[in-house]
């Protein structure tokens, strides 16, 4: 076994950087962020759907990016504190939420720097079963109706007198949908 610095394979295993601009912080803190991390454009959908791998990171809550990155056909490395639906080790591949073992990960999928030892079958077959489950189990009206439902239990729960409501919903997932609620008044 031989030891590596982890600069050494920064360069040989990872092409990543920050996509976009920084935008959350207060300017000054904006400006320096911008000045000592690497930049790099915003990527298509079909630039990113090119590399071998993908690394879902979570932004601010939970991660928009997920189903697509699954839709792919590139194994999806993602942590998580949220328990899933979907099984990790079979639909994509789970690290840790410090990405302590991301480099034990990929090492183990693709081989060591000099492309030994590699599981390439099987990282593949993770990829397969994500995009199967993804297209299979993870369709739009799967959506909706988990959506109608939540909105049935929102209304049962808080408001007894609502008659009904409207929901115009402009999203990556839904590109124009609306949904109608009517309820009932209750008798109290």
């Amino acid at each position: 076994v031989e030891r590596v610095k982890k600069m050494r394979l920064n360069h040989g295993m990872l092409d990543i950087a920050f996509a976009g601009n920084p935008n959350q912080s207060d300017p000054e803190t904006c400006k320096g962020l911008e000045e000592l991390f690497d930049w790099r454009r915003t990527m298509s959908c079909d630039e990113a759907g090119k590399y071998k791998y993908a690394l879902d990171v979570y932004g601010n809550g939970w991660s928009s990016q997920f189903k697509r990155l699954m839709t792919a056909n590139a194994p999806t490395f993602k942590s998580t504190i949220y328990p899933e639906c979907l099984a990790p080790w079979v639909h994509y591949v789970l690290i840790q939420n410090a990405y302590s073992d991301l480099y034990d990960v990929l090492v183990f999928f693709r081989g060591d720097l000099a492309v030994r030892w590699a599981h390439e079958e099987l990282v593949a077959k993770i990829a397969r079963e994500g995009v199967e489950c993804s297209l299979t189990f993870w369709r739009e009206e799967d959506a909706v109706a988990f959506f109608v439902w939540v909105c049935s239990r929102f209304i049962s729960w808080l408001w007894w007198d609502v008659v009904g409501f409207h929901v115009h919903i402009n999203t990556f997932f839904w590109s124009n949908a609306d949904f109608v609620f009517h309820v009932g008044a209750s008798s109290t």
